[in-house]
């Protein structure tokens, strides 16, 4: 066992709600065991810590990237107490894609990012993806890789299934949305999303955008083709099923504005009912007996879950040839989702109740080889536990001091106070723009109960 004095306290950043709280929850939990506090922090919280005059008011700091890490601290010779990068997002496909995958660790621009990256205590990795990228790009860092599977995989995060009960109860089908490059959360207009995500956005510079690093060919239009056919096939999709008498419920996903969601259900009266937007990913699985969407690596928490999830991919013509090398649309995953080629086809096969249930599919050798390398798998069965092992090895060697519990004390009042306003001036809350009032702290506490 570790020793580690009591009384430390540890920040952890939620970037965004119904992905990050869940584990954020279980995390503090799992810290309590050992007297150590956990505070959540949000964008705005985070943003006021990069106003102090040094990174010391917590005796450790965890950041799901490198660049959300880099945008609150601007000087990286402040930072006085250890850092943690867990990464929360999934990336998937193909072994071209390695460059965004490190982007998580080391950032979008690696050569800029060095003094950050080299304050870093510690990386937590999910699985072999993630520590082929220290392999390729940062040898000299792989002893920091500390593996702890996927976060949102952990026990905790998935309650009992419900019970399918019999074949005469209505089937419930859930789309999850893709939408965000036409759909944004902050309102900010298609025009610049377009102008943002151009292939020659960095002209000038010498410079290539990630996302078309291996694909020269391709450009914004790709990425809007699809994301604009997704949408329209899902809408397709929609009252297709519901004409089937299928129940249908619509998880939107937490870069997308929901309020238009919710707009378009109410004034087109859309036969869908919209999931709540802060509902964790995993306790939403467990009230479906489907999960419809383009490929996404979401598909992941389906298999852990028991479901085999529906890919709308092969129903749209000419998607193929939109692609990009080693995106999500390309990688293995999709070998083990169900591809129907005609609504019908898709139709049938929930009319057949193959793959739904409490029970689901089993998890195969070759999709279980893929959740070793993607997830951790089974190793993140006890992920919560795993970031517990790796916080307390980076607390019992840290050479900080204690934390300065009167500073830290005026800024958390100061944040109760701004984030206790924001709802009263009709802030409207989404993925990332959460208010982190007491209520909502409340909240996050009881998904690890």
């Amino acid at each position: 066992m570790l020793s580690v004095s009591t009384h430390k306290v540890v920040y952890f950043h939620i970037e965004e709600v119904a992905r990050d709280a869940i584990v954020a929850a279980g995390v503090k939990a799992e810290l309590a065991r050992d007297g150590i506090r956990l505070e959540y922090g949000n964008r705005r919280e985070s943003a006021r810590l990069g106003t102090r005059g040094r990174f010391d008011e917590y005796d450790l700091y965890i950041f799901p990237s490198l660049d959300a890490f880099r945008v609150v601290c601007h000087d990286p010779t402040r930072i006085e107490s250890p850092v943690i990068i867990l990464p929360t997002e999934s990336i998937g496909g193909k072994f071209e894609h390695i460059s965004r995958t490190a982007a998580k660790f080391f950032g979008a621009f690696p050569s800029e990012n060095k003094p950050w990256f080299d304050k870093i205590s510690l990386f937590c990795i999910w699985g072999d993806n993630h520590r082929r990228v220290f392999t390729e790009y940062a040898p000299e860092l792989a002893s920091k890789a500390f593996l702890v599977g996927h976060p949102r995989m952990d026990k905790r995060c998935f309650p009992k299934r419900m019970d399918s009960g019999t074949h005469t109860r209505r089937k419930v089908v859930g789309f999850t949305t893709r939408f965000s490059s036409f759909n944004d959360f902050a309102n900010r207009s298609t025009f610049l999303q377009i102008f943002n995500a151009r292939k020659h956005y960095y002209v000038g510079e010498d410079k290539t955008p990630l996302g078309y690093l291996y694909d020269m060919d391709k450009d914004i239009e790709d990425i809007l083709y699809k994301e604009i056919g997704d949408f329209r096939i899902m809408l397709d999709l929609i009252y297709y099923l519901a004409n089937e008498g299928v129940q249908i419920k619509v998880r939107v996903h937490p870069r997308e504005n929901r309020l238009e969601w919710q707009r378009l259900i109410d004034e087109q009266g859309l036969p869908v009912e919209m999931s709540p937007w802060d509902e964790p990913f995993s306790w939403w699985l467990q009230n479906v007996d489907y999960v419809i969407s383009p490929a996404s690596t979401s598909f992941y928490d389906c298999f852990i879950a028991g479901v085999k999830p529906i890919c709308t991919n092969d129903l749209l013509p000419y998607r193929k040839s939109h692609l990009f090398s080693g995106d999500v649309d390309t990688g293995d995953m999709l070998n083990h989702v169900f591809l129907p080629k005609t609504f019908e086809e898709l139709a049938d096969h929930i009319r057949s109740g193959d793959d739904g249930g409490a029970t689901g599919p089993a998890i195969s050798a070759d999709l279980e080889t893929l959740l070793r390398f993607e997830t951790g798998y089974p190793d993140c069965y006890r992920s919560h536990a795993l970031l517990r092992e790796a916080i307390l090895s980076v607390l019992a060697n840290s050479a900080a001091g204690a934390s300065r519990k009167l500073s830290r004390a005026v800024f958390q009042a100061k944040g109760l106070v701004i984030n206790a306003l924001r709802p009263i001036v009709h802030w409207q809350e989404q993925g990332s723009t959460f208010c982190l009032t007491k209520a909502r702290k409340k909240w996050i506490d009881r998904l690890a109960a």
